[in-house]
């Protein structure tokens, strides 16, 4: 009895220890799976890679702290059946290391540059000349514009004038309007024709030409004698003193005021007011490219103030002497304010029958010779070489075109004196383009 019990409880034992070993088995697999389950926790530093054979692609699993390569998969993060074990190859990526620069100092010198005072270089003055224009009509003359004035019908008038008619104009009233506009107008000018109102009446007497007409003239053309060309070459009424040249240069220098009053009657009576000259059309002040109102001469083709002269549409005195179309109005203006038209003035009057003289001009000479003025012949057909700047001296040879010379100075005749090849020669100024 004693035996068998022992039996029994032997066998019971064994069945007890088995149920131990069941149960420590069935620990150590949980633990397994604890091992397992735990390498699945997200834990940062390290990336696996596993090859999907279905796909055959790579999927990286980051931040995954796993020990061994073969994992059991508990979740749905890896493409394959849970419970599986698969295969992850463990990717060591190396830390990414930052190296700072260090920044350079970067030190700024201040740099003090001497200070060198400038001095602009000496350049000597060259002018470029060709030679001089032809004086053929039309003669063109810069336009001075005249005192602006109250505009009357009687300015329309006297434009229209037969000026060998007589005016009544006095002395006092040429005088007196003279210093009156001086005074108003150019304050702290002299004009060289204050106290000259006799002197102009009786020149223009002695020529056959209307006096007030002469006087304000005189007053258009030099700006009340206050002009460089007054005080310097005496030239009052801008003779030669060509439009689109240079008009100081081409001017005429008198050796007075008195010479050139004289010479501007006989310029005046020989030419514009001879109907035997090529200078004549007409013994008005007359206009150009003007209607008879004194309207513009528009050219329909621009629409702008025809240059050109229309020959039905310019007359007078100003269709050669100026090329400004209102000279002879803005003369008969000046003329309108000294002594007022009265038509009455001139019915019944007598025409003038008056007569001039000559007036040799001095042969002044301007030099330029240290200014290295060049030419060069623009006439195609050559330009005529002179030993003298005399009118009468013949030609001793001649300029081919493009030849090349040196301006040395200008005669009051409007010769040029050159130098070409060693030799000095005169041209005739007015025969060419300057």
């Amino acid at each position: 009895m004693k035996h068998k019990n022992q039996k029994k409880q032997s066998i019971g034992m064994k069945s007890s220890l088995s149920f131990l070993q069941l149960v420590n088995m069935i620990s150590k697999l949980l633990l397994i799976l604890i091992v397992v389950s735990s390498s699945l926790v997200f834990l940062p530093g390290i990336t696996y890679e596993y090859n999907d054979p279905s796909t055959k692609k790579t999927i990286l699993f980051k931040n995954m702290n796993i020990d061994n390569t073969n994992v059991l998969v508990l979740n749905d993060d890896i493409p394959v059946e849970k419970g599986k074990t698969v295969l992850m190859k463990k990717v060591i990526i190396p830390p990414t290391v930052v190296v700072e620069v260090p920044k350079k100092e970067i030190k700024k010198t201040k740099v003090e540059l001497p200070k060198v005072k400038y001095t602009p270089p000496v350049v000597e003055p060259v002018k470029v000349v060709s030679p001089p224009k032809e004086e053929t009509a039309p003669i063109e003359k810069p336009y001075t514009p005249p005192v602006k004035e109250e505009t009357t019908p009687g300015a329309i008038y006297y434009r229209d004038l037969d000026v060998r008619y007589p005016s009544q104009v006095t002395a006092a009233e040429i005088d007196n309007f003279i210093q009156t506009q001086v005074t108003k107008y150019k304050p702290g000018q002299t004009s060289l024709l204050i106290g000259r109102g006799q002197q102009l009446i009786d020149t223009a007497t002695k020529a056959g030409i209307n006096q007030l007409i002469f006087a304000a003239m005189t007053i258009h053309e030099s700006g009340y004698a206050t002009s460089p060309l007054s005080h310097t070459k005496f030239n009052i009424f801008s003779v030669a003193a060509f439009t689109g040249q240079n008009a100081w240069d081409s001017a005429y220098r008198y050796s007075s005021i008195d010479q050139a009053i004289n010479y501007q009657a006989h310029f005046l009576k020989s030419g514009y007011l001879n109907a035997a000259s090529w200078k004549f059309k007409g013994y008005t002040l007359g206009y150009k490219n003007r209607y008879p109102n004194g309207d513009k001469l528009i050219d329909p083709a621009t629409n702008k103030e025809q240059v050109t002269r229309d020959p039905n549409y310019s007359t007078g005195m100003n269709f050669y002497y100026a090329g400004d179309g209102d000279w002879g109005i803005g003369i008969a203006g000046i003329a309108e304010a000294i002594h007022p038209y009265k038509a009455e003035e001139y019915s019944g009057a007598s025409m003038m029958t008056g007569s001039t003289s000559p007036v040799i001009l001095n042969d002044f000479y301007d030099d330029w010779s240290n200014l290295n003025i060049l030419g060069q012949v623009k006439n195609v057909n050559g330009i005529n070489l002179y030993p003298t700047n005399s009118d009468s001296a013949t030609a001793v040879g001649a300029l081919a075109e493009k030849a090349n010379f040196k301006v040395l100075g200008k005669t009051n005749n409007h010769y040029l004196k050159i130098e070409y090849l060693g030799n000095t020669y005169y041209i005739r100024w007015f025969r060419y383009t300057f």
